[in-house]
């Protein structure tokens, strides 16, 4: 059986509750790897979370003001991890843990430690949840993007419009009329229309007629 890859994440502040978490999950299942807050490394902890499974944040006023913690929740998230922060301290939730349920542990560690295995558990198919919910969102953000599910596109030269509808996964072409192309240096004729004859009345001269 293969074993459940779990990163604890923490900062030096941090270091008695990393252990303590680590000494409550030491089934044969588990591989626990404590991964020490580095805000001098930019790539911290990128080789961990490429191979974890879960990773836990411990959240406390100091961690959540490391940007190198905050950067290291980010990329746990991105790439779809089962992210499950335990709060071992009141403090605000960083933004990108906000959407995700945490577990209570200012009161101790082990008062977290039952709901805690039960997740890790049931972890292969909550990471099966987290990846179709990522793909439906990427899908919405897409469908947003592409402006009502309709693409539009004109293709020059007379193939007509391109249309794509994206609910439906069809492809419509309506075929125009192509455009006359005139040769440089050419001008087209201007129509012409008959000019009326104006109808002039006709002078007769008065006739003189000589008196005696």
């Amino acid at each position: 059986m293969q074993k459940l890859y779990i990163v604890v994440l923490y900062t030096s502040d941090n270091q008695a509750a990393a252990h303590a978490l680590a000494a409550s999950l030491t089934q044969p299942a588990y591989e626990i790897d404590l991964a020490a807050d580095r805000p001098d490394d930019a790539l911290w902890p990128q080789q961990q979370l490429l191979g974890a499974n879960v990773v836990i944040p411990l959240l406390s006023s100091a961690s959540v003001a490391s940007p190198s913690f905050i950067r290291a929740c980010q990329r746990a998230t991105h790439l779809g991890r089962l992210v499950v922060p335990v709060l071992i301290q009141s403090c605000p939730i960083p933004r990108p843990l906000r959407a995700i349920q945490y577990l209570d542990a200012i009161s101790g560690i082990p008062k977290i430690v039952p709901n805690l295995q039960t997740i890790l558990q049931n972890a292969d198919r909550l990471t099966e949840q987290i990846i179709r919910q990522r793909r439906n969102a990427a899908l919405q953000r897409r469908a947003r993007r592409l402006g009502l599910l309709v693409i539009v596109l004109i293709f020059a030269g007379g193939s007509g419009f391109y249309i794509w509808n994206a609910t439906q996964h069809q492809h419509l072409v309506h075929p125009v009329t192509p455009p006359v192309i005139l040769p440089l240096n050419t001008v087209p004729p201007f129509p012409t229309f008959p000019i009326p004859t104006p109808n002039i009345p006709t002078i007769v001269p008065a006739t003189i007629v000589p008196t005696h």
